[in-house]
């Protein structure tokens, strides 16, 4: 795993106080991260994936300042298989350790492995899922916006 002191966050479960603003992260995250690509416009997709994700047993992890109570970070974690659709950290805590203590929560709720895909333009991610002792396991594309993916596992232990 990372080397990264922990990080001054809490991570919770997210709840209805926190949504909007874990939507509007998520927004502003990804839009910085993929400026050719309008995250605003899909804001309403985030936002119907919370039944979805209520459904099929998702976890939605917030990683939230112990202070303020504001979310720095999101990750989603769907219990059967340890899917992860989702990693957002606020852009100001990007390198912090949010991500890895966002990560190394994931990896507590499903301990037998994780797997993600990551856009192949994002070498930032692609790095970091390395770090963190993911491993390459095959390519693809995004359903939603064409981009050629990455598939990356993480066999637990």
């Amino acid at each position: 795993m990372g080397t990264n002191p922990a990080p001054p966050v809490r991570i919770a479960d997210m709840t209805r106080d926190n949504w909007r603003a874990v939507i509007d992260l998520w927004v502003a995250a990804w839009s910085r991260t993929m400026p050719e690509v309008d995250f605003g416009a899909r804001r309403d997709w985030l936002i119907g994936q919370r039944a979805v994700y209520a459904r099929d047993g998702t976890r939605v992890r917030v990683a939230l300042d112990p202070l303020s109570g504001l979310a720095r970070g999101v990750i989603t974690v769907r219990a059967r298989d340890g899917y992860i659709d989702q990693l957002a950290v606020a852009h100001q805590d990007w390198g912090s350790g949010v991500a890895q203590a966002l990560i190394a929560d994931a990896m507590r709720l499903s301990p037998k492995g994780l797997y993600l895909l990551v856009n192949q333009a994002n070498p930032r991610a692609v790095a970091f899922y390395e770090k963190m002792g993911f491993a390459k396991a095959g390519a693809g594309i995004n359903e939603t916006s064409g981009l050629p993916t990455w598939r990356f596992d993480w066999s637990g232990g």
